[in-house]
Order: C-alpha cells, then sequence, then structure tokens
C-alpha cells in the first residue's frame, strides 16, 4: 500500500509545499490504485503524480477510477503512452479532465464536509481554464455544458 502512505503523509501535512511526486520505481500495484480511489481521502491541493508508464499500461481501469476520484491528481498524459483501447481512452479522458482543471469543478474536499465550506469558484476564473483547455474539444465540452458558467450559486 505503497501509494496510500503517500497519500496519507501529504493529506496530513496539509499546508505542505509538496506540488508533485514522481514515484517511477515503485511497484505501485491494482490494490494500491484501488484503495486510493475508494477509501483515501481527496488531498487538499492539486499535486502533480508521476508514475512509471508500466503502472498506467498494467492498471488502467484501476487508474482511471483512482482519477475520477481524485481530481486533485494532475499531469500531462505522457507523450510516449498510446491510449489504445477503450479503457485507455477513458483513462486519457479523465487524465486530462484533471490536468485542465476538474477540481475546480469539484471544490468539496471531502464526501463528509460541512457543505456549507463549500467554495464557489469565482466566475472571473473560467477564462484561464478554458483558454487552456482550447486545443482540446473533450476537455472544452465537458467545462461548458453548464459547471463553467453555472458553478455559482449566486448566478443560478
Amino acid at each position: 500500500m505503497i501509494l496510500s502512505k503517500f497519500f496519507s503523509a501529504i493529506r496530513s501535512n496539509g499546508s505542505s509545499s509538496l506540488e508533485g511526486l514522481e514515484l517511477l520505481r515503485t511497484k505501485i500495484t491494482q490494490q494500491d490504485l484501488e484503495h486510493v480511489a475508494t477509501t483515501m481521502p481527496r488531498l487538499n491541493k492539486p499535486i502533480r503524480l508521476s508514475l512509471d508508464r508500466r503502472i498506467l499500461l498494467d492498471h488502467t481501469a484501476a487508474f482511471r477510477r483512482a482519477l475520477e476520484a481524485h481530481p486533485e491528481i494532475r499531469r500531462p498524459w505522457p507523450r510516449n503512452v498510446v491510449a489504445g483501447t477503450e479503457e485507455g481512452f477513458k483513462l486519457k479522458h479523465v487524465w486530462e479532465l484533471n490536468w485542465y482543471g476538474r477540481s475546480l469543478l469539484q471544490q468539496q474536499v471531502d464526501d463528509d464536509s460541512d457543505s456549507s465550506k463549500k467554495k464557489d469558484v469565482p466566475l472571473s476564473i473560467w477564462p484561464t481554464v478554458l483558454e487552456k483547455a482550447n486545443d482540446n474539444p473533450d476537455v472544452l465540452f465537458t467545462f461548458l455544458k453548464g459547471p463553467a458558467f453555472a458553478c455559482s450559486q449566486n448566478y443560478q
């Protein structure tokens, strides 16, 4: 459960200046990824996660579920990885959503958090997010489906 230990350490030190984590030669298993996806609470801030490409290829579905559960995990899609299967394309889509700012759509840190503490993302930030995602039509479409303009309670 090496990945879970890193998540716990990062989460317990919420004010950490850690921006990225490289786990390139570690033995991360499908069980590690499933544990992160199903039981680990979200991190307090976005983090760049670099993993060995074999993990992506060997545990594509489990890694996708971990990314879906943690929009704060970010990294550009690795150039040397081809998303040749249906599961690979799903992973790439979630990966890119996270990279371009899916965490802004889901500001709640934990499922059990007080909903009154949930912060709306200011509308003024969305032009920057959308400009960044402009080269990726799938991501842009996802962001424009509503949350970018309806995320604020004040404007619904």
